[in-house]
């Protein structure tokens, strides 16, 4: 491409005329060869072209500087307002994670309360169930399966000796789980008033 092979030539070119400072300072032969073979080169591209040309030559490379300066600064301010939205967004994202911590705190305290309340529940349910012996005592011969779905339970076993009978009931009721539980209790309480009722 000639465009960047007349920026390089000018880009050592104007680095030649640089070391014409430091020459009329040190002198030519406080010079290293690099540098006096640069000078050189400065003054052979002088001869080539007339000082006109070479001097538009350079405002057009430094007009190209200025412009290539100018799209850096836009570009920078583009990347620094991108970088300030990411960073405010990122607190949002803080503050939310934040804010689903606590409300998943919560969430777990609650849970815990209420398998809490289902498991004394359940205590209390099998506080009303019959016990095993009792169903031994009556019917000499037999077992209990009971496993329930949930914690407690819409299921209910009841058994009860009046005189020469036996009362035995094996009750599913509606529901599952808390619902179904209260449904046992009251079925248990109405069979256990029937019975003594009558």
């Amino acid at each position: 491409d000639h465009r960047e092979v007349a920026t390089a030539l000018y880009a050592q070119y104007a680095r030649g005329r640089d070391l014409r400072r430091l020459e009329a300072i040190v002198g030519r032969e406080g010079m290293g060869e690099d540098d006096r073979t640069m000078l050189d080169f400065a003054a052979a591209f002088e001869e080539e072209m007339n000082t006109e040309e070479l001097t538009r030559a350079l405002e057009e490379r430094r007009i190209l500087l200025a412009n290539q300066s100018t799209e850096l600064k836009d570009k920078n301010e583009e990347l620094t307002a991108l970088n300030e939205a990411i960073s405010k967004q990122n607190e949002q994202i803080l503050d939310a994670n934040e804010e689903l911590t606590v409300l998943n705190e919560a969430v777990n305290r609650q849970k815990d309360e209420i398998l809490d309340s289902i498991t004394y529940a359940k205590k209390i349910q099998s506080a009303m169930l019959p016990p095993e012996q009792y169903f031994l005592e009556i019917l000499n011969d037999g077992f209990i399966l009971f496993k329930p779905r949930d914690i407690v339970s819409g299921d209910f076993f009841w058994i009860k000796q009046v005189n020469r009978y036996v009362i035995l009931a094996a009750a599913d009721c509606t529901g599952h789980g808390v619902p179904g539980a209260f449904m046992s209790l009251l079925g248990i309480s109405f069979l256990n008033e029937i019975v003594q009722r009558r």
